[in-house]
């Protein structure tokens, strides 16, 4: 049964807020097959052969971008691409050997477990933050009580000598006031990694320059993140940050450094996907009706990613991570 055009129109409208959301904060490709999935005549592996063929201008629409905004790490970030081909591939193929409630199950899954290790990173990330504040609170007030004590001291020493140097002393005692609080070095909130952090970032262990050594542990799991999204991406029809970008943020990668591999790691992923579908999954599905839909969808995608982009820019890091 031919593809209805009140379906069509309804990718076209998909795409526009999935692009968006792709741009902005990075995931977006999630919703796509869910909500294609509402009209009766899109079957499931239409619905994933399609968004996977939609996001190859999506991808490169999203990668440019983020790469003239300089926030794409490239060694991490051409690895995990290189380590996702093949997988995408093998998804591909696995794909039209699935029944589509079976695929229905794992996109949920999918879903929900994205979900929840969201809701338990921003979690964690608000208790860290009020932590934080309460700490410096406290040895705000300690320091003050203690500047306090040596001023009145210095007060006291002065109006009991009557010293000339009375001055003086009060400079050094400000002086050694103002040494209790060291400068804190600036730090960029989108400095940009170049491997998958082992280690928390003030560890001082990791090497976030752009071009900076990796070591055999970061490259494996540089490989193995590459590997598990192209895998699961070409499997369920998501895009590559669905499943990216958790993972980085478990890393403890900056915001703007993982939404900028994860726009990268959709090209290589959709374009292998859509070669493999093209090859096995055209007994199965009318290529016809397919690349009509996902031009539709691309429609909305590729102008909107560049608007959810400009938008991520001009967001508060903490909102484009955990939005």
């Amino acid at each position: 049964m031919a593809l209805s055009w009140l379906s069509l129109l309804l990718g076209a409208v998909i795409g526009i807020v999935a692009g968006t959301l792709i741009g902005c904060i990075g995931v977006g490709g999630v919703v796509l097959v869910p909500l294609l999935l509402l009209r009766p005549d899109i079957k499931v592996h239409i619905a994933v052969v399609a968004c996977m063929a939609a996001y190859v201008p999506a991808g490169l629409g999203g990668a440019v971008a983020y790469v003239r905004k300089g926030a794409v790490p490239w060694r991490p970030a051409l690895l995990m691409c290189l380590s996702s081909i093949l997988p995408a591939l093998l998804g591909s193929w696995t794909l039209v050997r699935m029944s589509g409630h079976l695929v229905k199950v794992i996109l949920y899954g999918v879903m929900l477990a994205t979900s929840c290790l969201s809701a338990l990173r921003s979690i964690h990330a608000s208790w860290k933050e009020r932590q934080s504040n309460h700490g410096t609170n406290e040895t705000g007030d300690t320091l003050s009580e203690e500047r306090s004590c040596k001023d009145l001291t210095s007060t006291e020493q002065d109006v009991t000598s009557g010293d000339a140097t009375c001055g003086d002393a009060n400079c050094n005692n400000d002086n050694e006031g103002d040494q209790l609080l060291p400068a804190e070095p600036e730090e960029s909130p989108n400095q940009i990694p170049s491997t998958l952090p082992t280690s928390r970032p003030e560890d001082g262990g990791v090497d976030r320059s752009l071009f900076g050594s990796m070591t055999f542990c970061e490259l494996i799991q540089a490989l193995a993140v590459g590997t598990l999204t192209g895998f699961g991406s070409a499997l369920t029809g998501t895009s590559g940050p669905v499943l990216l970008l958790p993972m980085l943020f478990i890393f403890l990668w900056p915001p703007l450094p993982a939404l900028g591999c994860a726009q990268l790691i959709q090209v290589p992923i959709a374009f292998a996907a859509t070669i493999g579908n093209v090859f096995f999954a055209s007994s199965q599905v009318d290529l016809g009706d397919v690349f009509k839909l996902a031009g539709c969808v691309a429609a909305g995608l590729v102008p909107f990613v560049f608007l959810g982009a400009a938008i991520a820019n001009h967001l508060p890091q903490r909102q484009v991570k955990f939005g």
